[in-house]
């Protein structure tokens, strides 16, 4: 039987710290066995970037200006390797 796809999730984050974690803890328990998830900060200051390196292996992040969430998603597309994309 072949796996399953590999589906990405990109969450753009600025400043977000008092939701970030439950954002997170939201699409890590889904049950889908091929999830790769990114997320992309714009550079917070308000310890998301904490809270993002707490997860180690289980995310990908990259905290670095951005032009705004649109930019922010592009970037997280463009780095994705699913062939399933979706916006968290």
């Amino acid at each position: 039987m072949p796996e399953p796809p590999l589906v990405s999730v990109v969450t753009p984050c600025l400043n977000t710290a008092a939701y970030l974690r439950q954002t997170i803890e939201s699409v890590l328990t889904q049950d889908y066995p091929h999830i790769e998830y990114i997320v992309m900060d714009g550079g917070s200051s308000d310890g998301s970037l904490y809270i993002l390196k707490s997860y180690g292996g289980r995310l990908r992040y990259v905290s670095a200006p951005d032009a705004g969430v649109g930019d922010a998603i592009n970037r997280g597309f463009q780095i994705s390797r699913g062939s399933i994309v979706r916006l968290a």
